[in-house]
C-alpha cells in the first residue's frame, strides 16, 4: 500500500500536500510562498510515502530555481 504525498518548501516556508493512494499521483494544489530574492530563491519539493508505525520512506526530490519557473 502506497500513501504518496509531496512537502514543498522556500526559504523556512514548507507546506505538505494531502495523501494519495496511489502509484501515479496527482495533486491539483495550490500554494503561495513569500519569494525573497528572486535570483538566489530555491523551490524544493520532496516526495514520500506515509508510513504509520515508522518514519516516512523518501521517494524522491526536486529542485528549481525560482527564476526558472
Amino acid at each position: 500500500l502506497i500513501d504518496i504525498f509531496c512537502d514543498a518548501s522556500l526559504s523556512m516556508q514548507k507546506f505538505s500536500t494531502h495523501t494519495i493512494d496511489s502509484g501515479n499521483p496527482k495533486w491539483n494544489t495550490s500554494m503561495q510562498f513569500q519569494i525573497y530574492d528572486l535570483n538566489k530563491d530555491i523551490l524544493s519539493v520532496n516526495v514520500f510515502d506515509r508510513k504509520t508505525y515508522m518514519p516516512n520512506m523518501f521517494l524522491g526530490k526536486v529542485e528549481f530555481k525560482v527564476m526558472q519557473i
